[in-house]
């Protein structure tokens, strides 16, 4: 019973101790290029707040034609120039 208890605490731990890594690796970065830790913090917050926030630069209108499909897709003839 112990073990799986330590399995499952593990699993669920995991992907916080990955964001935590992951965080403390950009933070490390943003500090190298010579802010303060707390601006590499609010830095860091601020992108990951602006990458979740999709503003459209253009918007623009694609018209796509559907091709008249053979209904005898599996012959190798094309039956609809013979029908016509």
């Amino acid at each position: 019973m112990l073990p799986l208890m330590w399995l499952i605490f593990l699993i669920l731990l995991f992907p916080f101790l990955f964001f935590v890594l992951f965080f403390q690796a950009a933070t490390f970065s943003f500090t190298k290029l010579g802010l303060s830790p707390q601006g590499a913090i609010l830095l860091f917050s601020l992108s990951l707040i602006g990458g979740i926030i999709n503003i459209p630069v253009s918007r623009r209108r694609f018209v796509v034609e559907e091709e008249e499909r053979n209904r005898f897709a599996m012959a190798k003839i094309d039956f609809t120039k013979i029908i016509k």
